[in-house]
């Protein structure tokens, strides 16, 4: 597997539309969560394609933000890894599954206010697939 590389802005594209349609349809292909389509349609719904880990909890009815960012982590990190992705780490070394999926601050807090915007090539391929 060919790993992407890091180094620049999570602002820089890191896949194209049809590498995200190829990541997607494995995604689809291992069996699709409960939770994945109504996580990207909340955000391709949101103005801008933003949305905060309350508001995401909100509109997924989940029990709370930190569970938010659980759910949209977990399928960012199944984004990444079909797409041969690897995230910047944060100062613990953890990876920041989100940027395979998301821009956002690259600030070391996870709080109910942090900002994902969905990534435009994501968009356009969920769009483009009619997921959204």
């Amino acid at each position: 597997m060919n790993l992407k590389s890091t180094v620049p802005s999570n602002r820089e594209p890191i896949a194209t539309v049809e590498e995200y349609q190829r990541a997607l349809l494995r995604l689809r292909d291992e069996k699709l969560q409960s939770l994945d389509l109504p996580i990207f349609k909340a955000f391709c719904e949101a103005p801008d394609c933003t949305l905060t880990a309350t508001r995401l909890a909100e509109l997924c009815e989940l029990s709370a933000w930190n569970e938010s960012n659980l759910r949209f982590g977990l399928l960012a990190q199944r984004i990444a890894r079909a797409l041969g992705y690897k995230p910047t780490k944060r100062r613990d070394g953890t990876p920041r599954w989100w940027e395979a999926a998301a821009l956002g601050s690259s600030d070391e807090s996870a709080d109910a206010n942090f900002r994902w915007t969905l990534r435009p090539e994501l968009v356009e391929c969920l769009k483009k697939m009619r997921w959204v």
